[in-house]
């Protein structure tokens, strides 16, 4: 027998060894292989590992931005400015030269100055940090709910795959179950057969009645091929979702029948998504209430900028402020829309709230007529086999005749494949209803 995994997924029944729980048990291990195999799955938990990746940036925009920037540029033509600082400063050196005595104070030229720098450069290191972006708090809350989102989805998708093993495993065990009971016919039909042989031969019996046992015996060797196809065919669906066969060491653990007790319901997590949208709706009002809020950040520049790559460092500091004054209410106008889809998809949750608890109540109602229809297949099947046992003693005897053997083979078989089949899909039933009332801890 597998080891089973002591994880979380059915912690809420974990109280006590009720049929459910232990049914729980046998496929817990297998649940959690179709988690792992399961490439649909594999590639949802990529979506949330981008979603909180996104959450982890939207969280850093807090902090300080560094870049570094540099430019150099080279320059010909273009517009010049005249600069005559020759004729505003020559005729004053010329009277301090006369006053001197001296050629102390050289002549100027006039100088023409081109507007676009040439053989210029500038670097610097830009670090900027904000300081009230009230867009920042509404754009992580949003990340995270998107984040919460996805982990939903992870855990819907991973509610329906559990479902489905266990149906699988159900459907796979009534199918084994099915094969057993059409071998054991086999094995009456067998008996029968060499009773009848040994009658024909002693002339009790009439050789019609060897050929009547043979025709059916022949019915029920093909009812047997048809049944262990349906074992292959519900084996190879439940590898499939799991990646292994079903031990059927596991399988003979399962309780008779489900026991329904309305304990531990909790919530879909398709109304959780519901619920989720609307409060990210929300953020989009705040945000548009947001709108008349100054946005403030700093800025420090370090750096040089000189012609022919000389040194001349710098610093700069700036503080920004942005603030919105008018838009002709078009905010508002946003504010207007973002209400009414919230309006709209409130709506939306409680459809979706009805239709979930119509699938608890109908699950519910299919569970409780699987098992009423299992407790009147028992009888039928004890009295059918004492039937059978009764008409099989007076056939040997001679009293009783090969149709009413065969009909009583027949009616035992019949009703052993029906209290099966009604036994299991009570269990299927309990799995539906199980999956409609969440009541299984589907950890993240």
């Amino acid at each position: 027998m597998k080891t089973i995994h002591p994880l979380l997924y059915l912690s809420i029944l974990f109280s006590c060894l009720r049929p459910e729980v232990a049914a729980a048990q046998v496929f817990q291990s297998y649940i959690e292989k179709a988690w792992q195999k399961n490439e649909a799955l594999q590639a949802k938990s990529f979506d949330l590992k981008a979603a909180e990746s996104s959450y982890l940036e939207a969280r850093a925009m807090y902090g300080p931005s560094v870049t570094f920037t540099t430019s150099y540029t080279l320059a010909a033509g273009g517009r010049n400015i005249a600069f005559p600082i020759g004729d505003l400063l020559n005729p004053v050196y010329n009277t301090l030269n006369n006053l001197t005595s001296s050629q102390q104070f050289g002549l100027l030229e006039n100088q023409e100055i081109n507007f676009l720098p040439n053989n210029f450069y500038d670097a610097k290191i830009n670090v900027t940090q904000p300081i009230f972006y009230p867009d920042l708090a509404l754009n992580k809350k949003l990340k995270s709910y998107e984040t919460d989102l996805k982990q939903l989805e992870i855990k819907a998708f991973k509610r329906q795959l559990s479902k489905e093993v266990m149906v699988s495993g159900f459907q796979l065990t009534s199918a084994l179950a099915m094969e057993k009971i059409y071998a054991e016919a086999g094995k009456l039909l067998s008996e029968a057969q060499r009773a009848t042989q040994s009658m024909v031969n002693n002339d009790i019996a009439p050789v019609a009645s060897l050929r009547r046992i043979e025709a059916q015996i022949a019915e029920i060797q093909a009812q047997q091929i048809q049944a262990n196809t349906m074992v292959k065919n519900a084996s190879a669906y439940f590898v499939f979702l799991t990646g292994e066969p079903l031990d059927s060491n596991e399988a003979s653990l399962l309780p008779p029948l489900p026991i329904k007790e309305m304990t531990g319901m909790g919530t879909r997590e398709e109304l959780m998504q519901l619920a989720k949208g609307n409060e990210m709706s929300q953020l989009a009002i705040e945000k548009e209430h947001n709108y008349y809020m100054p946005k403030v950040g700093a800025q420090l520049s370090l750096g040089s900028q000189d012609f022919n790559f000389g040194w001349q460092p710098y610093a700069l500091f700036a503080l920004n402020m942005d603030v919105n004054l008018f838009d002709n209410k078009r905010h508002k106008h946003r504010t207007d829309a973002t209400r009414a889809k919230m309006q709209e998809q409130q709506l939306k949750y409680n459809h979706v709230q009805s239709l979930l608890e119509l699938e608890v109540l109908t699950s519910e109602n299919k569970l409780n007529a699987a098992l009423d229809q299992v407790n009147t297949y028992a009888p039928r099947v004890r009295s059918a086999e004492q039937f059978y046992k009764d008409v099989y003693t007076r056939y040997k005897e001679g009293i009783a005749g090969y149709l009413e053997l065969v009909d009583a083979q027949t009616q035992l078989t019949q009703s052993k494949l029906q209290f099966q089949l009604a036994k299991y899909n009570s269990w299927i039933q309990w799995s539906e209803w199980v999956y409609a009332s969440a009541m299984i801890n589907i950890p993240q």
